[in-house]
């Protein structure tokens, strides 16, 4: 896709998350991304493919609304906030996170993110809501 880094990452988010346009990421990722998301490391578009299956498998009608781009060169970064219905609960949850993306030539080379997994997790009473406290107590 043609467009400034911060047009492609706005289009990403609409594209990909919230039409659900599974097809769009072979498009706007390079075969060579490397997207960090907190410990792991997903590779490629086949990858990303897999994450992006996994949280659809666990949430629907799941949208990712864009609270702040800012784009300086190459690099984009989004602070957003995510929701969706957890499928085994039926609760709704919203998640919130960020992404420092990194295009070249119209596609995603690299990203990192970070996002409240653990919120979601609360949210779903899927972890003990003073786990953290009891840990450190």
């Amino acid at each position: 896709m043609a467009g400034s880094p911060k047009e492609v990452a706005e289009h990403w988010f609409e594209e990909v998350w919230n039409q659900g346009r599974r097809d769009k990421i072979d498009e706007l990722l390079a075969r060579d991304c490397v997207i960090h998301d907190g410990g792991q490391d997903i590779a490629g578009p086949d990858g990303f493919k897999r994450f992006y299956d996994q949280i659809q498998n666990t949430l629907s009608g799941v949208r990712v609304n864009p609270q702040q781009v800012i784009s300086e060169g190459d690099y984009v970064s989004v602070r957003w906030i995510s929701t969706g219905r957890h499928k085994d609960t039926g609760k709704n949850v919203e998640i919130t996170g960020m992404s420092l993306m990194r295009f070249r030539d119209g596609q995603c080379v690299e990203a990192w993110q970070n996002w409240d997994l653990h919120g979601m997790m609360e949210q779903v009473k899927a972890v003990p809501e003073r786990a953290f406290s009891q840990a450190a107590g």
